[in-house]
């Protein structure tokens, strides 16, 4: 398998929506994917949004668009349409087109996206969601301030973002989620590998997500969700949890997964990696290991085996 990369497509809603957290939530609920690894694969959604101009949308989609990973090919405010490209290594591609429509309609600002991967090209549809959504509320609200309605307002928009519902924990921003989507596709050293962390990716990017918005001790046995059984994931980072280790970060918020790597497999059921975090205000560090080991029924969960 290939370099992850996302792919996205978004069309016109029916209901009128007021709010960028209803917008992610209607994002969510019409979220489809078509195709597989061999075929290609294309991901769909729909929202209409309300109360927001043509201009400011196709400013505000081409912003978000730019600033996440892919490159603007071109552009017409006019006719409301962005176009881009996210690189693969995948063959001698070019890079994966995007195509963004924005047009104003009877009962609101219709959004329509289309994206899709060739043959061979890994595309998670947990991280594909979450692009969708933080886009949909970027252009519902506007930049930064869409974003953190968004991360305050719903915890729907993250499948993996517990720690947006669970007593000691502060909550991821949608940056800091494509952060760790980014993250747990890098530094993979071979195919064998690959294969192991897409299997895990739930429990990996739901584990570290967790760890990286893990404020107060009290919320550590919320961990235990992703634990192995015999495993007690929570009394382990009570005193692991990366945020004890930086003095100066507000615990308000969540660290940055920057980096995650270390990957090695001991078993043809285990997996093991390591997962790097900074605080933005701060800039301090800190560093967990896992291992992962897949269970009867096909999931994969965590040991408390962190010695490696």
């Amino acid at each position: 398998m290939k370099k992850t990369v996302w792919m996205i497509a978004l069309a016109a809603a029916s209901l009128p929506l007021a709010d960028p957290v209803q917008a992610a939530d209607a994002c969510i609920e019409h979220f489809t994917s078509e195709g597989n690894f061999l075929s290609g694969k294309t991901y769909k959604t729909w929202a209409t949004l309300q109360a927001v101009r043509a201009r400011d949308g196709y400013a505000r989609a081409y912003a978000y668009t730019a600033d996440n990973g892919f490159t603007i090919t071109g552009g017409d405010k006019e006719v409301g349409v962005i176009t881009a490209v996210q690189s693969t290594t995948v063959g001698k591609s070019k890079g994966v087109p995007l195509n963004i429509v924005l047009r104003d309609e009877s009962d609101g600002l219709r959004v329509s996206m289309t994206y899709t991967t060739p043959t061979g090209v890994l595309s998670p549809d947990d991280a594909v969601q979450k692009h969708f959504c933080s886009t949909i509320a970027a252009v519902a609200s506007g930049g930064a301030s869409g974003n953190a309605t968004l991360a305050a307002g719903t915890s729907k928009t993250a499948s993996r973002g517990d720690g947006k519902t669970v007593p000691g924990y502060a909550s991821a921003t949608p940056e800091q989620v494509t952060a760790l989507n980014i993250a747990v596709g890098k530094n993979i050293p071979n195919d064998k590998i690959r294969a192991m962390v897409s299997e895990a990716e739930p429990t990996i990017t739901g584990l570290v997500e967790r760890l990286s918005c893990l404020a107060e001790y009290n919320g550590a046995s919320a961990l235990n969700t992703y634990a192995a059984p015999g495993t007690d994931l929570g009394s382990l980072y009570v005193m692991l949890r990366p945020m004890r280790t930086t003095s100066y970060h507000s615990k308000t918020s969540c660290l940055t997964v920057t980096r995650i790597h270390g990957w090695t497999a001991p078993a043809r059921n285990a997996l093991r990696f390591e997962a790097v975090y900074t605080a933005d205000d701060s800039g301090e560090t800190a560093k967990t290991k896992h291992e992962l080991v897949k269970q009867p029924d096909g999931s994969w969960l965590a040991t408390n085996n962190v010695t490696f």
